[in-house]
């Protein structure tokens, strides 16, 4: 073994960043290089003792760790489907050393979309968010435009976006707007945290009368009046939203809450963007993590695959007598998500838009800097061959020009 890591000394450059050793051919693809040059940027902020004693003492680790972790996962497949031992730790192994791929993820893939480890090249992996968030400090982008909710809110309204109203925001027991009263009152409400993620302190305030009480109850109390209930939430940090229902066609094909619509799009060095993969979190209650989970395409707004956690989170085609076979106004979605990104948000590589559809219309909802990277490609295809890859080609081409 170590033989032939000195063979891969002579061809490969290596760099070692947070436990992870990456190492560079001189034909690897553009979202492989670009991996190296965010684990880069991370790894000049760190402690020179740490780059010092990590760089040898990784080049050891990596290929030892790979290497336990491609014989469990030959050791999984050949349980689950009788293939080769011999064979599956040859592949999961040589994209371990080559491409830095994971073997666990290669596997996971591989049993819940058939996605090969030949594929390993044109991956990307939840840890790979920090390329774009290396992006994101070279030019200049705040991540609390889009982690922060009422910011978010008042960017998208300063730009003339179509965005979900926030009645009210609160931080350290501060209202960080002024409160829409006007609107919030005699209105059900959706309360959810200022910065979390994943519906964190997500919560339904119900206007209506609850056990003979009137006023705003959640199923565990009920607060009379809107400045009662706002003086409760003023001690969580959360905004205040609109209840939304979803639109018509989603509720035909079953959703029961708000459902949402994930659109990704990546921005090149000259200021172009495009959306590159899209996936529909179908609402099962409250929130739409609560759901099942499409693949949408991103060309025509049809939904092609969905996840099917009955059978161990595999993806499967959607029914062809599916009472949703495509997202309506398909073309102006997209259109209105690039043009929030290049008119609210430009200075951002990449972001994942949440966008939900009313009967009124489609609402931006909020956005991210991590966009679920993994769950693109298990129900899609490896995104470097979306506009991500293109992005990430021109983006190497400007950073090698500075």
């Amino acid at each position: 073994m170590f033989a032939h890591l000195a063979q891969l000394k002579k061809r490969y450059s290596w760099i070692w960043s947070s436990g992870w050793p990456f190492v560079v051919a001189s034909d690897a693809t553009p979202l492989e290089r670009l991996r190296v040059y965010g684990l880069q940027v991370e790894l000049a902020g760190r402690r020179a003792i740490t780059r010092l004693i990590g760089w040898p003492l990784m080049l050891v680790c990596w290929p030892i760790t790979s290497l336990f972790g491609a014989i469990k996962a030959a050791r999984k497949d050949r349980s689950d489907g009788g293939t080769s031992a011999w064979e599956g730790f040859r592949k999961y192994y040589s994209a371990a050393i080559l491409h830095n791929a994971r073997p666990g993820d290669l596997q996971s893939l591989q049993v819940s979309s058939g996605i090969g480890a030949e594929m390993a090249p044109h991956l990307m992996y939840n840890r790979d968010s920090r390329i774009w968030q290396a992006l994101n400090r070279v030019s200049g982008a705040n991540g609390e435009d889009v982690q922060d909710k009422a910011r978010f809110y008042l960017l998208a309204r300063q730009a003339g976006l179509p965005v979900v109203p926030v009645y009210a925001a609160f931080s350290g027991g501060e209202s960080l707007l002024p409160i829409d009263r006007a609107a919030a009152t005699g209105s059900s409400l959706f309360v959810k945290s200022l910065r979390g993620q994943q519906g964190q302190g997500a919560a339904i305030w119900r206007w209506g009368e609850h056990d003979g009480v009137a006023g705003y109850g959640d199923g565990t109390g009920v607060y009379p009046t809107l400045d009662a209930l706002l003086a409760a939430l003023s001690h969580e940090d959360c905004v205040v939203q609109p209840l939304l229902v979803d639109h018509a066609a989603l509720r035909a094909a079953g959703s029961e809450g708000l459902s949402s619509l994930r659109i990704v799009t990546v921005r090149t060095p000259e200021g172009q963007v495009q959306a590159a993969c899209s996936l529909l979190l179908m609402a099962k209650g409250m929130l739409s993590q609560y759901g099942h989970s499409y693949a949408v395409d991103i060309h025509n707004g049809r939904l092609t695959t969905w996840l099917d956690t009955s059978e161990g989170f595999k993806r499967s085609p959607v029914a062809e007598d599916f009472a949703l076979p495509a997202i309506p106004e398909w073309a102006a979605l997209v259109e209105m998500v690039c043009q929030a990104h290049r008119t609210g948000f430009a200075a951002f590589s990449s972001l994942g838009w949440d966008v939900v559809l009313t009967d009124d219309g489609p609402l931006l909802l909020e956005a991210n800097q991590g966009w679920g990277i993994m769950l693109h490609q298990v129900l899609g295809e490896p995104l470097g061959h979306t506009a991500i890859g293109t992005a990430a080609a021109a983006w190497l081409d400007h950073l090698a020009k500075r």
